[in-house]
């Protein structure tokens, strides 16, 4: 039964905004919640729960940036559309090309350099 209600309370911490709100669905008060958190078991759950989350939401919108870099390629590209709109969307694509940019670029030379700590503590 514990763990049922350990699942119920995750959800319910993961689906709302607060605390405050959580405590609200539940029916209970949020010095309960707040004692449920402060156990390092449930803490753990929590955490590996969230993580999940981010990671499924992280790879839905991952499936989508094909559709939405078309649609803004489609809003710069159409005359018909406002010069501001047009404007905007230029920025949209210059921006996220460049946070791209940099992340393809700094991902491997991060890695480089956590193999060459990881062999300086090796040897």
């Amino acid at each position: 039964m514990q763990n049922n209600k350990s699942e119920l309370i995750i959800n319910e911490l993961l689906v709302h905004p607060t605390i405050r709100a959580a405590a609200k669905s539940l029916k209970m008060p949020e010095s309960t919640l707040y004692g449920y958190l402060r156990k390092e078991n449930f803490k753990e759950k929590y955490n590996k729960a969230k993580a999940e989350l981010l990671s499924q939401s992280t790879t839905y919108l991952q499936a989508q940036i094909a559709e939405a870099t078309e649609t803004v390629t489609e809003i710069m590209n159409n005359t018909d559309n406002p010069p501001q709109v047009r404007l905007t969307a230029c920025r949209t694509v210059l921006e996220y090309s460049l946070k791209m940019t940099e992340q393809a670029e700094i991902i491997p030379r991060l890695e480089a350099l956590e193999r060459q700590i990881n062999e300086l503590k090796d040897s």
